[in-house]
C-alpha cells in the first residue's frame, strides 16, 4: 500500500514544541493538545501575529530540532510499515527552510522516507495521487483529498475535536490505532 503522512502533528510533536516556545517567548501557558491555528487565535490565547512568528520560529530554526519530539510510537510504526513492504512518504505543507528542517529531523531519527513539501495553504492532492492512505491532523486538508485518496485518517488532538469527520476521515487517537487500521486494509486487499 502507498501511505502518506503529514509531518507536523502526526509524526513530529510540533504542538508540544509550540507550547514550549510560546511560554519561553511570550510567557503564555497554552496546552499542547490545543495548540493549532485557528483554535488558539479564535480562543484569544495568542494573536495571529504571535502565532505566525512562533510558527516560523519552530519550523525554520535548526536550533529547536533537539526539542522537537516524535509523536508517541510514530517512529517504530513507520519502520514496521516500511519493513512490511508498504511505501511510506511524508507530504507536508512545509517548504523552503522549514522543509529542510523536517528532512534533517527525519534523518536524525533514522527515518529514511521521501518527503515532499507543497507549501502553505496549498492542496496536497496532486502529490498523493495513487496513494491508498493519508493521515493528517487537519480535517480541512483531508476534505481536499476526498476524491484522491480512498482511506483518510484524522490524527486526533484537542484542537481538532471540534470537527466532525462526517465520513471524510476516520479519527485515530494514536499510532497503534492507525497501524491496526492499515493492517486491516492490507488484509482486505
Amino acid at each position: 500500500m502507498k501511505i502518506g503522512l503529514d509531518f507536523d502533528g502526526v509524526i513530529a510533536n510540533t504542538p508540544k514544541l509550540k507550547s514550549q516556545f510560546a511560554k519561553k517567548l511570550y510567557h503564555l501557558e497554552i496546552d499542547a493538545s490545543h495548540f493549532a491555528l485557528p483554535y488558539v487565535t479564535d480562543a484569544g490565547l495568542i494573536t495571529s501575529e504571535q502565532y505566525t512568528e512562533l510558527q516560523n520560529f519552530v519550523s525554520n530554526n535548526a536550533s529547536v530540532l533537539p526539542y522537537l519530539e516524535p509523536i508517541h510510537d510514530a517512529l517504530p510504526h513507520i519502520h514496521s510499515l516500511r519493513d512490511e513492504g508498504h511505501y511510506v512518504s511524508v507530504v507536508t505543507a512545509r517548504y523552503g527552510d522549514a522543509l529542510e528542517r523536517a528532512r534533517e529531523w527525519l534523518k536524525q531519527h533514522d527515518v529514511d522516507i521521501p518527503i515532499t513539501g507543497v507549501g502553505l495553504i496549498k492542496s496536497k492532492s496532486r502529490h498523493v495521487e495513487g496513494f491508498d492512505v493519508f493521515i493528517d491532523d487537519a480535517l480541512p486538508n483531508l476534505y481536499k483529498l476526498a476524491d484522491t485518496v480512498p482511506h483518510r485518517f484524522l490524527y486526533s488532538w484537542g484542537y481538532n475535536e471540534i470537527y466532525k469527520e462526517d465520513g471524510v476521515a476516520i479519527r485515530v487517537k494514536n499510532w497503534k490505532e492507525f497501524y491496526n487500521h492499515i493492517e486491516k486494509l492490507s488484509k482486505n486487499r
